[in-house]
């Protein structure tokens, strides 16, 4: 069984702030690799938000600041990740 609990503060674009607090028990299959827990796993999914986990096809939001937009084309770059112009998206080689 897993458990985990914290707490999860929201700040919205429009200055509100949400504080919550969580506690979640899973007693469902765990995986077995360690694969899944590398740094670079758990650092992408705090770089990409809602996008992780990754698609053939990804869209990114040219609204976020300048220094995560750019972090994110880094990275995509090197996952393997091609930019198509026409259609503003980014492909898996």
């Amino acid at each position: 069984m897993i458990e985990l609990s914290g707490v999860l503060t929201i700040r919205t674009t429009h200055g509100r702030r949400w504080v919550v607090e969580f506690h979640v028990q899973w007693e469902g299959p765990v995986l077995s690799t360690l694969e899944a827990f590398t740094p670079e796993a758990e650092s992408d999914a705090v770089l990409f938000g809602n996008l992780w986990p990754l698609a053939n096809e990804i869209q990114l939001d040219p609204i976020l600041d300048r220094k995560r937009f750019r972090r994110q084309c880094t990275r995509l770059k090197a996952l393997h990740y091609t930019f198509q112009p026409l259609g503003q998206v980014w492909t898996q080689c």
